[in-house]
């Protein structure tokens, strides 16, 4: 990555980890004409979790509305064997990376989601003038924390800094109010003018945008999850099993059907779902779209998947009536009360079991 050199300019700081997330952005960002073509995007990827692949595709789709250049600040990036000296290297790196973001940018705004790191915190302290916008990261937000769960020391750290500099921070909204977040959003001393309902500018976004490029138009949609390898077979007979149900039931041909893999699932393991269910749903190739964008259509009655977010949104956002979860018993007995929660979440918004 280059910086220009004594010749500052606006410029926008962007974390994201999720289409849906950029979505939001944009959406609220373009609607209130922040984004100007004097402007540039600084996509910060932080996660090393996130396909080299995908991140691509965020920054092609970013570059339709703005100049957009890539920050990788990966640990990954650093090959130490030992850890101390593997965290002495990367933070070398990062701050080395921040200071001629900081010589190159006048204040920029800073669009950050919901889970904070010691990066992210440092990135919001540093550029002490900038504009703030937290992104929901998902249905996370939502979670409550549970009984034996401690608060991170930084979520305490920047919920403080945060109410001081309260003036800066806006949240851009999906929530139908802003006390259904549980999270890192749950911030009582924030005015409710500073929270933007963004509900309908990022469905009108994702209509404008996406409507007439989506690739079919599926009266059923099975939202796959990023699967571990421990348990890919688990979930996948899982996804044949209600496959077969939705076209016993819901009289749907496998035409009808539209299997969503996960966003970040690996290329071995999504062409493994492709041989496995194709033969019983269309099965939806890599590309920029994802599963919220398909919800506005009206032919789209039944939405069925696991304790996601997309799954969350259809029901919270789009008003869709017919969603279903579906329970994965091999979480649950791994991580029961984590999963306890995010079921509790799913339940309380109407959302019923799928049942074979």
């Amino acid at each position: 990555m280059q910086f220009k050199k004594n010749k500052k300019q606006e410029g926008i700081i962007l974390m994201i980890t999720s289409f849906n997330q950029l979505h939001n952005f944009l959406s609220f960002f373009l609607e209130k004409k922040l984004i100007k073509k004097k402007n540039k995007i600084y996509l910060i990827i932080l996660s090393d979790h996130i396909p080299r692949y995908l991140i691509l595709e965020f920054k092609q789709f970013i570059e339709k509305f703005a100049s957009t250049e890539v920050v990788y600040l990966r640990r990954k990036f650093i090959k130490r064997k030992k850890n101390f000296f593997k965290s002495f290297f990367y933070y070398l790196f990062f701050f080395k990376k921040i200071f001629q973001m900081k010589k190159s940018l006048i204040t920029p705004s800073i669009s950050v989601y919901g889970k904070i790191q010691f990066p992210i915190l440092f990135i919001i302290f540093y550029f002490s003038s900038s504009k703030i916008f937290l992104i929901e990261d998902g249905i996370f937000e939502y979670v409550p924390y549970s009984k034996n769960e401690k608060i991170p020391l930084l979520i305490n750290i920047l919920k403080k800094f945060l109410m001081i500099n309260k003036s800066r921070i806006h949240v851009l909204q999906l929530a139908k109010k802003k006390t259904d977040y549980k999270r890192l959003l749950k911030l009582p001393f924030l005015k409710k003018d500073f929270f933007f309902d963004n509900r309908e500018v990022y469905k009108n976004f994702i209509r404008s945008n996406f409507e007439k490029k989506l690739l079919f138009k599926p009266k059923c949609i099975l939202i796959g999850e990023n699967p571990l390898p421990s348990q890919f077979n688990y979930v996948n007979n899982l996804y044949i099993k209600t496959l077969i149900q939705l076209m016993k039931k819901y009289s749907c041909s496998a035409k009808q059907i539209l299997f969503f893999p996960h966003p970040r699932t690996e290329l071995f393991y999504r062409d493994l779902f492709e041989k496995s269910l194709s033969k019983y749903s269309n099965i939806h190739p890599k590309s920029t779209l994802v599963a919220e964008n398909y919800y506005s259509q009206d032919n789209l009655e039944i939405i069925v998947g696991t304790t996601s977010s997309a799954l969350f949104y259809a029901k919270t956002v789009f008003n869709k009536n017919q969603v279903y979860y579906l329970e994965n018993e091999f979480k649950m007995k791994k991580d029961y009360e984590v999963e306890k929660n995010y079921l509790n979440v799913i339940k309380s918004t109407g959302i019923k079991k799928f049942i074979f």
